[in-house]
């Protein structure tokens, strides 16, 4: 593989690679035209970084352990099998924005002409030579052969397994239960390491690998049931077809037979496996409320949930919609339904939280507050520090009753309270360990050798809080995955830990949050706060922008980005190598704060064989 490489040294500061970077990603490929003509403007997937002497430039890395191909939800991001660079499908990408908070060279952007997807170095695809290196006039980027190239797609691509198959139903050296992110990346971990292994995934599902974080996107019409497919090309199956593997969809596994090295599935038949990898994930949180059996209440954790929400709505001509739940997932809900008043509907909606604020568990007051005014304004009604008595009606729900005694008018609820780990199975199996969630070690192995646990319905390292604890979240879930399948398949790797982090576009804000974001007001915690200045123009529209950092002992362990979103990704690096940022304390916040400014052997240490030479 070919990759960019950047010589700081030789680096003058001309950003010619800008220039040209632009132009070659315009529609019409005319510098005038670009620069003057085009509207938006489009942007370059360089960017050149200048302090004081120093200058270079700094586009993708195309890494090959990519945390944007991780992180991806919708499958936009991947790997081209060529070129080995790291892609973008514009018709994939949903606007999530997970990948540009991963990415800890922060030169994911999100681009500028209002159609919500990611914008990177594509390494001018298609060209022999990207713009950026033909047109520097100090060969300060080169394009160079790497000294370790990644294995060709066909290295890594197994045999069919076509008479094997057919016989291993009742038997698999590898049998995974579930059917999402940490399932996926586990079988292609497998794979990388294991070419003629049987693989058998047993789903209580009927569909095929999905993208769980898509289901409001789903619900709310912005994509179709064939973008919900994940790692999929062509048809929903071609993941299993090329990864040789066999499944079992729409039956449930009801029993985990440690001693023997078995599962039960519904109609009793019994699966003999050499390893397991438990991959349950969540259930949602369904409160005991009188008149929950109602029809016209839903949950909204899964493919057939959207399906039948939107069904619902279609049917009965829901006017009034409660949300019970002013989370991330009540309020995604919130969001899809608001995406379908903009397609025609007239559903007005309702937020129920016991909290005195929304998103309580990810957000601080203000940036809470900042979300409120905004759903607010699209016509939400928010009703905090508040609990349901009971939902009321004959067949169908018609209102909820608050603890108060107030009533609320209602055609169709939502429960969005949350979710908890699914660890009934292994709950009941013998030997497994279980808390919160399944208990894992670092090699994602459950205190049964040979069976491992990965995703939602695990807990593992929290790195900033030092317990282990179940963290939700799909980069988690994939990482989780490759590793289990790499250490099932006879390579060993181990969990470092995570920390919670979310990405979420609301009412057209962007936002981020990560680590501790609203710590206790105790000594040794410091708050760095940033919004920009009111302008005396009352009639200047400027996006609503509010930025914080929490910092324990000059460590970054904690942030909130609303409005402005832009190089996410190098504060949660900082915060995941627990850097020392006293140095550059000053600089944390202001509008030029980049990869040149962080502190020089970090800057080292980060870049090292990825590309710049410093």
């Amino acid at each position: 593989m070919k990759r960019i490489i950047i010589k700081e040294e030789y680096c003058i500061g001309c950003r010619l690679c800008e220039i040209h970077c632009l132009v070659q990603h315009s529609k019409s490929k005319e510098i005038i035209k670009a620069y003057k003509g085009e509207y938006p403007k489009p942007l370059p997937r360089i960017l050149v970084e200048e302090k004081s002497h120093l200058s270079f430039a700094l586009q993708c890395r195309h890494c090959e352990d990519a945390p944007c191909l991780e992180a991806c939800m919708s499958g936009a991001m991947h790997r081209d099998k060529d070129t080995k660079a790291v892609l973008c499908d514009e018709d994939k990408c949903i606007g999530c924005w997970m990948c540009l908070m991963v990415c800890p060279f922060g030169v994911i952007k999100r681009d500028a002409t209002g159609k919500k997807i990611a914008s990177k170095c594509d390494l001018c695809f298609g060209a022999e030579k990207p713009v950026c290196v033909v047109n520097c006039p100090n060969e300060a980027i080169v394009f160079e052969e790497v000294k370790e190239p990644l294995p060709s797609a066909e290295a890594v691509k197994p045999k069919l397994l076509t008479d094997k198959l057919l016989k291993i139903k009742d038997k698999s050296e590898y049998l995974i239960i579930g059917n999402s992110a940490a399932a996926v990346r586990a079988v292609e971990a497998i794979r990388e390491n294991d070419k003629n292994g049987s693989i058998l995934l047993v789903s209580d599902e009927t569909h095929h690998a999905y993208s769980r974080p898509m289901i409001s996107y789903l619900l709310g019409g912005k994509v179709k049931d064939s973008q919900m497919y994940y790692r999929t090309k062509g048809s929903p199956n071609d993941f299993y077809e090329t990864n040789s593997v066999e499944t079992i969809l729409g039956r449930k596994v009801i029993k985990i037979d440690t001693q023997n090295k078995n599962v039960v599935l519904e109609d009793k038949q019994k699966i003999q496996f050499e390893k397991l990898l438990i991959t349950t994930g969540c259930k949602p949180i369904v409160p005991e409320i009188k008149g929950k059996g109602l029809h016209g209440i839903f949950t909204v954790t899964a493919w057939d949930d959207a399906v039948k929400i939107k069904k619902y709505i279609d049917e009965n001509k829901v006017k009034k919609a409660v949300i019970i739940g002013g989370g991330l997932i009540g309020l995604k809900a919130t969001e899809s339904l608001l995406a379908l008043n903009e397609k025609g509907q007239d559903i007005k909606i309702t937020i129920i939280e016991l909290a005195d604020r929304i998103l309580s568990a990810t957000f601080d007051k203000k940036a809470s507050g900042i979300i409120e005014d905004a759903l607010r304004k699209n016509g939400c009604a928010i009703l905090t520090k508040s609990t349901v008595e009971k939902i009321a009606g004959t067949k169908a729900i018609k209102e909820v009753v608050l603890k108060t005694k107030k009533k609320i008018q209602a055609d169709m609820l939502i429960f969005a309270i949350g979710v908890s780990p699914d660890i009934s199975l292994a709950k009941e199996a013998i030997g497994i360990k279980t808390n919160r969630g399944i208990v894992v070690d670092d090699h994602m192995q459950t205190s049964i050798p040979g069976i491992y646990s990965a995703g939602d319905c695990c807990e593992a390292k929290d790195m900033l809080l030092n317990i282990s604890r179940p963290i939700a979240i799909w980069p988690n879930a994939t990482k989780q995955g490759e590793l289990a399948g790499s250490n099932m398949s006879g390579v060993e790797k181990s969990y470092k830990g995570s920390f919670a982090m979310n990405s979420v576009e609301l009412c057209g804000i962007p936002t981020v949050s990560a680590g501790i974001t609203d710590p206790p007001k105790e000594k040794g915690y410091e708050i760095m706060e940033f919004e920009p200045p009111e302008t005396e123009d009352k009639a200047e529209h400027k996006p609503v922008i509010y930025k914080k950092l929490v910092l324990k002992n000059n460590v970054i362990i904690g942030m909130i980005f609303v409005g402005d979103i832009a190089r996410a990704g190098i504060y949660t690096g900082l915060i995941r190598d627990k850097v020392n940022v006293a140095d550059i304390k000053e600089n944390l916040l202001k509008e030029d704060f980049g990869l040149i400014s962080l502190p020089k052997e970090y800057r080292k240490h980060m870049v090292s064989g990825s590309g710049i030479e410093v």
